[in-house]
């Protein structure tokens, strides 16, 4: 199953889910990071967004890029992209001396929704080239 990954398409999904996800969630993070919990600034939701959709556009761009697996390639490039992410966002952390911790279930979950994100981009990519095959 790995050998029949086109790792250009996954990465070029991967870099098109970054170029999403990183600048919004960056330039928040950086400026509401004093925000204390119950008092969040409205702000977060912006981020929110740029994960949800990220991921998604990821892996519609992979999909499309590989119509014959679709799913895999949609998985893949998410799955690249919240890597990379998880990356980043550690070295920021560590750099602005925070705890670099991470919390485990956290992690795993919202790495399950990343890649699950990237199918359902995968899967309105293959809709939109099934219909467009008719």
């Amino acid at each position: 199953m790995i050998k029949s990954i086109d790792w250009r398409a996954a990465g070029t999904g991967a870099a098109v889910a970054l170029a999403i996800l990183e600048p919004p969630v960056q330039i928040i993070s950086a400026l509401k990071v004093d925000d204390t919990t119950g008092s969040e600034s409205y702000w977060w939701v912006v981020g929110a967004v740029a994960v949800l959709v990220s991921f998604a556009v990821g892996g519609w761009v992979a999909a499309r890029r590989r119509p014959a697996t679709p799913f895999l390639h949609g998985a893949v490039a998410a799955a690249i992209a919240f890597l990379a992410h998880l990356v980043l966002r550690t070295l920021v952390k560590l750099a602005m001396g925070d705890d670099a911790a991470l919390a485990i279930a956290n992690t795993v979950l919202v790495g399950q929704i990343a890649i699950s994100l990237g199918v359902i981009g995968a899967y309105v990519a293959t809709r939109r080239h099934a219909r467009s095959a008719t």
